[in-house]
């Protein structure tokens, strides 16, 4: 290192040092050491060939091509800030090896320089394996779905919620651009749950989250309440809800009071918003508050949706059997 470089970061240290609460240097330093060691983690021209695909709060993704795994379908995911990056980075390695998530590879800090040849004037990196086209999409050409497709889809979401929970960490951001499916070989679709780097553990309940609220959010976490393992689940009712072509903030324009006006009157009443087709959809918010009171019980939970339709069982292990049409080939239309 440049000597007065090294000096120049020693002054600085010792100010800290003498102006910091020692918490607060505490922070400061771990973030240090991180940066550090992210910047040693870095190979210049690994990954090539950056293709925009999708713009989010926390930074942009893009599809790279690894020179080590050149046949690795891979995406990297450029985050504004370092907090961001490694929230993300050790959330993915807790889950690793669990059905539903991808795996992570790679996590470095890029210089300047470089990341702006790549297109853009981010260096916090992360990258991870590419698990197909986000369900907001594909559920958007897709209206209207059958509720056989809706019913496997929900099931299968509940299961990879549920062993998220049973590694203590809760999710905070269930939604459709979080959930992607992944036609296979076999013509099989996979489903993947990203976006971790809103993900908390659960030990402590995660007390402020002012970050996740928006018209995905459980009425709950919106009240300021800690969060739960149910508020997972109670966004995931939402989800469903969309799936089945039902939109509970259709008319709001966004506004956040006419939102949670929304939430509170679904709340009381879900069986009003569901017809006899899509009632389960109620049962199965009701079941979870229910839940939320007396303490989870998987069976009661999941046997919504095994008596969802009459004489189908919907399958998701170890491929979703559901009924699709795939144009081109790549693209997905769900039946």
């Amino acid at each position: 290192m440049d000597p007065n470089r090294l000096e120049e970061a020693h002054r600085r240290l010792l100010h800290a040092w003498n102006t910091l609460p020692r918490e607060q240097f505490e922070r400061a330093l771990d973030n240090v050491l991180l940066r550090m060691n992210l910047r040693q983690q870095y190979i210049p021209n690994r990954y090539l060939h950056p293709q925009m695909l999708n713009f989010g709060s926390h930074g942009v993704i893009c599809s790279v091509r690894d020179v080590f795994n050149p046949n690795l379908p891979l995406v990297a995911k450029m985050h504004w800030n370092l907090h961001n990056l490694d929230q993300e980075k050790t959330n993915y390695s807790n889950l690793e090896g669990l059905s539903g998530f991808p795996f992570f590879l790679d996590a470095f800090i890029m210089p300047l320089g470089d990341a702006v040849v790549m297109g853009n004037h981010f260096c916090h990196m992360n990258v991870f394996q590419y698990v197909g086209e986000s369900l907001q999409k594909i559920v958007e050409r897709s209206l209207p779905i059958s509720q056989r497709n809706v019913v496997t889809l929900g099931y299968k979401l509940f299961l990879i919620i549920e062993s998220m929970h049973a590694a203590r960490l809760v999710h905070r951001s269930i939604q459709l651009k979080h959930v992607t499916l992944q036609r296979k070989p076999n013509d099989k679709l996979q489903m993947w749950l990203i976006g971790l780097d809103e993900a908390l553990p659960l030990d402590p309940l995660p007390v402020d989250n002012a970050d996740v609220v928006s018209q995905d959010s459980s009425p709950f976490v919106d009240d300021g309440n800690p969060y739960q393992t149910f508020d997972d689940f109670i966004s995931g009712v939402y989800l469903i809800l969309r799936m089945s072509g039902i939109d509970l903030f259709e008319n709001t324009g966004g506004d956040a009071r006419r939102i949670a006006h929304q939430k509170q009157r679904f709340h009381q009443t879900p069986l009003n918003f569901v017809n006899n087709e899509t009632a389960w959809i109620g049962e199965l918010y009701d079941e979870i508050q229910a839940q939320s009171v007396n303490g989870y019980n998987h069976d009661q939970l999941f046997r919504i949706f095994h008596r969802a339709i009459p004489n189908f069982v919907p399958t998701v292990t170890p491929d979703l059997e559901i009924e699709y049409i795939l144009m081109g080939n790549d693209t997905i239309f769900l039946g």
